[in-house]
């Protein structure tokens, strides 16, 4: 699809959605949100990635997280169309922010699922449950990203296995903190978890 040719670019709507834009520049691009329903949903996206990348600042340790997001992103780019096939279709060039930001909505979605389909299971089930404030852990800690395919029985069956509750999760970008009662079952804890590459997708300790 061809662009409208004073259709603002992602640099001018990123700084519009974090409110930066000068007030000539602001109304430029209100203009083309309002001619433009490919406009508006590109905003809408990036609104939604500046508030998914806010609470993985605040909840997610370390680099995990985004180390994740990366990894989605070196993918996409694989799959990306060369110029060659692009001049061939009359394709428009990639736009830089549309495929970060679908990765991010999609991530955000896969943690709805996550918070009603496997938390619920991960809480009480007549006991205290696998899910526990982050006061009931001891000493150590481990942040871990599930594989989309694991099941609830074997999630359960692992953490029972290592001695290991959930602590906090998921975050924006589906992270789970877990709690272990010293430093050295968490390590050992790592170390069962990055063995089951069909239920961890990644590990780090905390």
């Amino acid at each position: 699809m061809t662009e409208l040719p004073d259709r603002p670019d992602d640099a001018m709507l990123m700084d519009y959605v974090r409110g930066v834009l000068g007030a000539g520049d602001t109304a430029a691009v209100e203009r083309a949100a309002r001619a433009s329903a490919e406009v508006r949903a590109d905003i809408a996206l990036m609104r939604g990635l500046v508030n998914a990348r806010a609470t993985a600042d605040e909840s997610t340790p370390g680099e995990l997280g985004w180390a994740r997001l990366s990894r989605a992103l070196d993918a996409e780019a694989g799959a990306e169309p060369h110029a060659g096939a692009r001049a061939r279709t009359g394709a428009a060039p990639p736009r830089r922010w549309r495929e970060p930001l679908r990765i991010a909505a999609a991530a955000l979605l896969a943690v709805g699922l996550w918070q009603f389909g496997v938390v619920p299971f991960l809480g009480n089930r007549g006991d205290e449950g696998l899910y526990r404030p982050a006061t009931k852990a001891e000493a150590g800690t481990v942040t871990v990203a599930f594989v989309p395919e694991a099941t609830e029985a074997r999630i359960r069956a692992l953490l029972g296995e290592i001695g290991a509750v959930v602590t906090g999760g998921p975050s924006a970008l589906g992270l789970w903190t877990l709690g272990f009662p010293d430093l050295e079952s968490r390590d050992a804890g790592l170390r069962r978890l990055l063995a089951e590459p069909s239920i961890v997708e990644s590990a780090q300790a905390n």
